[in-house]
């Protein structure tokens, strides 16, 4: 009876960009009008979970709740966020290295961090 109801009354779809919007202003302290823009570009551009991935990174350039120094003298667009050549991961490590005191000039070429040891893993070509 009750798988019944559900085939019946489905729940309504998720609209994964007004979460997402939600969760990045209510837990990150973002401002709306700063970040919508980009939060539906990347829902445009990639699937659900790689979107909601990327926006994850987007987070350190908005955060309202704590400062992410490093990366406030570049952009999203220059760490990769919404670039479909570089990978998710890369981006993540970008961001994490940058705020972890790789200086910006290496950064922009970084393909990851190896974390075990604290240092650049591999260097894009």
């Amino acid at each position: 009876m009750g798988q019944t109801v559900l085939d019946l009354f489905p729940a309504p779809p998720r609209d994964h960009v007004e979460d997402t919007l939600t969760w990045m202003c209510d837990v990150h302290g973002c401002i709306r009008g700063e970040i919508e823009g980009d939060v539906r570009e990347l829902y445009r551009d990639f699937g659900t979970v790689e979107a909601f991935d990327r926006c994850k990174a987007l987070v350190h350039f908005h955060d309202g709740k704590r400062c992410h120094e490093p990366l406030l003298c570049t952009s999203p667009r220059q760490i990769g966020v919404s670039d479909p050549d570089v990978k998710v991961h890369t981006v993540w490590d970008r961001c994490w290295a940058a705020t972890h005191g790789l200086p910006m000039g290496q950064v922009f070429r970084l393909r990851s961090w190896d974390y075990g040891h604290k240092r650049p893993g591999s260097w894009m070509e």
